[in-house]
């Protein structure tokens, strides 16, 4: 019987990569060339859009294997651009209430071999914190912070007074995180692939904690997301553009890797991103996969 040639990976630990870097460094681009090599029959790819980027660049025609099966926008499920039997689920959201009932659906749907992905996992991580404070105290985050800075100053604290009170509303916003996002991330059972952009690494008296300055201090770049998702990621890879002449060229570098071959400022402008991770990095090779 006759069936298709996907990539698929040698053992059964699933990938959970996450992927940093500037706008326009190839991210989106890099997930795309992993899914059109490594979504096969009976797989599909949930795509969790938080940047409203994918729909446009998935009608580009660039990657035919990656047609959308459903569609979920403004909190509920069209068809008008869908295709029978296609591999992708999208789910546009916007705010944190909408990226937790996609997750609880996603998570709830996934099962072995298929993707998960989160473009970008920057944003859930500012709306976490201002959706939980003003259902908590009935204002904006902006407002909260600076209410807060001003009760430290009328009772004579200094920069670090009040430090206890603000670690108790954190707690909490970690905890809504935890269970929406990472906790599931760090069990899930199929791939996983978020990005997120990139902020500067501090490594002055007052920066960083040391283990977020450990793991990125070699690229000197961290992603721009709460800090465990780096740390419980197997794979963290940093993306950059750059120029030669006057061509934009794209490179990635490894800042995490558990035992497999790390990658120095590798050009990937005209390559596609599944060879140079899933084929030479993670040992991903051609399979026969069929519906039955």
């Amino acid at each position: 019987m006759s069936g298709e040639v996907v990539w698929q990976p040698r053992g059964r630990v699933p990938e959970r990569l996450c992927l940093y870097g500037p706008q326009s460094c190839g991210k989106t681009k890099a997930i795309a060339d992993m899914l059109s090599a490594g979504i096969g029959p009976g797989q599909t790819a949930y795509i969790v859009d938080t940047d409203n980027s994918w729909a446009r660049f998935l009608e580009g025609g660039n990657y035919p294997k990656l047609e959308v099966r459903a569609e979920w926008e403004d909190g509920e499920w069209v068809d008008e651009w869908t295709v029978e039997g296609g591999r992708v689920v999208l789910l546009h959201v916007a705010g944190w209430e909408q990226f937790r009932f996609a997750m609880e659906h996603v998570w709830g749907e996934v099962a072995r071999g298929d993707w998960v992905v989160i473009d970008s996992i920057t944003h859930p991580w500012a709306e976490v914190a201002s959706w939980y404070i003003e259902k908590v105290h009935g204002t904006e985050l902006p407002d909260f912070m600076i209410q807060a800075r001003m009760k430290q100053v009328s009772a004579g604290k200094g920069a670090d007074g009040g430090a206890g009170e603000m670690l108790v509303e954190w707690n909490f916003i970690n905890k809504e995180w935890n269970r929406a996002f990472l906790t599931p991330y760090v069990n899930a059972k199929c791939h996983v692939v978020v990005t997120a952009e990139a902020k500067t690494l501090r490594t002055d008296d007052r920066g960083d904690r040391k283990d977020v300055k450990d793991l990125y201090a070699s690229v000197g770049m961290k992603p721009d997301t709460q800090r465990r998702v780096g740390a419980n990621s197997q794979t963290v890879l940093y993306f950059e553009q750059g120029r030669v002449g006057r061509d934009v060229q794209w490179y990635v570098t490894t800042a995490k890797e558990r035992e497999r071959e790390r990658l120095t400022r590798v050009d990937w402008t005209d390559v596609d991103f599944a060879k140079v991770y899933l084929w030479d990095v993670a040992g991903w090779r051609p399979k026969k996969m069929t519906n039955e």
